[in-house]
This record gives C-alpha cells, structure tokens and sequence, in this order.
C-alpha cells in the first residue's frame, strides 16, 4: 500500500488525542455518558474528514455493515416516526468514526500504545479507589460493588467497574502485539480485575480469551485440562451462576415476544428507549441485558443475521498463525451476550477502535500477500 507524503495533519495524532480524551472524560454533575456521546456525535463526522483529506487512504474492502445499518436507519424513520434521534445520530457517528479509524491510521501501534495509556489511567484511578482516596465519582455515582466490600466500586474512569474489566480484557491480547512481556503483564492485570469484580460475564469474557490465546500454542491434553479446570470452577459458582441467568430469563422472553411483533425489519431504532413496559418486568432492570436480543428487537433478524454473517467473514480472512486480535474480538462477542454495550459511548468508542484495527490489520496483510506473490 502506498504511504501518502508528510501532510499538515497527522491523522494518528489527532485520533489519538481523541482516544486519550473521550472514553474516559467525566465533569462534576454532569452524565459521563451523555458528554460522551456528545463528544463521539461532534468529533466522529470530524476524525472521518481528517482521514479523509489526511489519513492511509485505504480501500474499503467491506461495505455491508454500513449499507445494511443505513437501510435500518430508513427504516426505522418509517417504522418508528417518533423514534429515538439521539440513538440515529451516535449510530451514524459511530460509523463514521470506525471508516474514520479504518481510512486513516497509518501505524496501527500507536493507537493500541495510547489504548495502554487510557488503561493504564484507569488502573491508576481505581487503585486510588481501592485504597480508600477516589479521585472521582462521589458515592451516589458508583454503580457496581466490588466483592472486597468496599463502599466504593474499582471503576476507575469507565463509570462502571464491570465495562473497566471489559475494558482491559479486550486489550490485553492486542499489548502482545506491542511486547510480549507487556502482554503478559496486561493479561495478569486483566484477570485480577475480572476475578475481583462481580460480573460473571467478564470472566467468561476472559476464560474465552485465554482459550483462544493458547489453543495453538499448548498441547491438546494440557488444553483439556484447562478445560476441565475452568468446567470445575463453573460448577462451583453454578448457584451463583443460575441466580442471575434466573433474575434475566423474563427480561429475555419478554423482549424475545416483543421482537417477533416486527421481527424482519425490527420497532425502529431507540424504540426500546420509548417502550418502557420492557423493564418493567422488574423495576431493577434498566437494560435488555443482552445487546443481541436488543438489536434483534430494534433492526430485526434480517439485519442482525447479515451484521453475525459480516463479522464472521472477518474472522475467516484473519491469518491463522496471529491470534491477538482473534482472542480480542472473541471477548467482544461473548460479553454482550450478558449485556448491552452499545447504548455507553465508552464501550462504543472502544468496541469501534478494536474492530476497525482488526479489519485494517486484515487489509494491510492481504495487500502485502498481494505484492509479494504479485
């Protein structure tokens, strides 16, 4: 691929300006989320101008991902006239964002050296958390406890601690690409957080990423036997475990007979915001607690099959002998299965960056397979 000429604009810089600041900015009474959402709305049409006029200038080799989201948009503007705007609009945003990232980067490195820097902020912020001196947040802002009883949750800037641990799960694969040992290290620091904070999704989340990580690398009997020992430490937290599945299964059959109303084309985008009687099977519910069934509810199983088919393509393009990224984005699958992302512009903004580096990694080593066997 031809690498364009010094430029007045360094596209990398810029996007790393933006990482470093916008999934991890927070203001005294002000919603962390929204000022988010509204830096990711404003900057994401922004960083795809840049990149445009001063990135890499790669081809997109993919295009139906944005088609089929952009016909959901049409869609929806039918279905549900009085839909949820604000929803389209940080849609389109994050769309722009990822071609942002996939047409301009230039040195893929940099961005996963500045997603370091944002983990390694964190880390420091819950730390101050766990010793009793918090930086930020007051009690009231705090979401998630963290099973060493502290009145204070280890979220460090992520708002809450359970997206801090996602966080790092599906950064940590991708540290091996910048130094083996640091790799190491990030997945050490990773597992701690999994294991010290209550959500069983992130450490299913991670037991999925370790598995891909040594699969080709251990033998098939020392394979089987961290099998059976991550098999064991499941039956020993099966009551745990069943509990909160029991808790979720009349949110999930709800929004499963919700979705079969509208179930090619969906009830339109943000329409679930508006179609409240979803949570109120249990007024302890503020989500869907699986971002499939949500999509499926609002874009329906039409798109939501094409996006699977889409990402699944991505993963039979990928070479087989690297599998950081495979381990990165098999987390990304498996967590929102036990809960929605999307809605949280952190995890957008995160989400998006992996899977756009993912995809101009794919790109940047077919084309030099192209060249050297051209």
């Amino acid at each position: 691929m031809r690498q364009p000429s010094s430029t007045i604009i360094d596209f990398d810089w810029c996007l790393q300006g933006f990482l470093l600041l916008a999934p991890i900015i927070w203001l005294p009474s002000i919603s962390q989320n929204g000022l988010q959402m509204l830096i990711l709305n404003f900057l994401g049409p922004l960083l795809l101008a840049l990149a445009l006029f001063f990135g890499a200038k790669r081809v997109i080799t993919n295009p139906v991902i944005p088609i089929i989201l952009l016909v959901s948009i049409v869609v929806s503007l039918i279905t549900a006239p009085r839909g949820y705007p604000v929803g389209m609009i940080s849609l389109v945003s994050g769309l722009m964002l990822y071609y942002a990232i996939l047409l301009g980067v230039k040195n893929p490195k940099k961005i996963i050296r500045i997603l370091a820097v944002v983990a390694l902020i964190n880390i420091l912020f819950a730390i101050s958390f766990m010793v009793g001196f918090p930086l930020v947040y007051d009690n009231h802002d705090v979401i998630n406890m963290s099973i060493l009883g502290s009145h204070l949750s280890i979220v460090g800037l992520m708002g809450r601690s359970y997206h801090l641990a996602f966080f790092l799960i599906i950064l940590a694969p991708l540290i091996f690409l910048l130094n083996r040992y640091a790799g190491y290290v990030a997945m050490g620091i990773a597992s701690i957080f999994a294991l010290i904070i209550e959500s069983y999704a992130c450490r299913l989340a991670l037991i999925v990423t370790i598995l891909v990580l040594v699969y080709r690398k251990v033998s098939l009997k020392v394979f089987l036997v961290i099998i059976s020992i991550l098999l064991a430490i499941g039956v020993y937290h099966h009551e745990k475990i069943m509990h909160k599945i029991n808790l979720r299964l009349p949110v999930y059959n709800q929004l499963a007979n919700e979705s079969l109303v509208n179930i090619f084309f969906g009830s339109g985008i943000g329409s679930m915001e508006i179609n409240k009687r979803l949570y109120d099977v249990d007024s302890t519910f503020e989500s869907s607690f699986n971002q499939y069934l949500r999509i499926g509810y609002e874009l329906g199983v039409v798109p939501l099959i094409l996006i699977l088919g889409s990402m699944w393509g991505y993963f039979k393009r990928f070479p087989q002998k690297d599998l950081y990224f495979l381990a990165s984005l098999s987390a990304i699958l498996i967590y929102p299965f036990f809960h929605e992302v999307l809605r949280f512009a952190r995890l957008d903004i995160l989400i998006i960056t992996v899977v756009a580096l993912f995809e101009i990694d794919c790109i940047d080593k077919l084309n030099n397979q192209g060249v050297t066997h051209g």
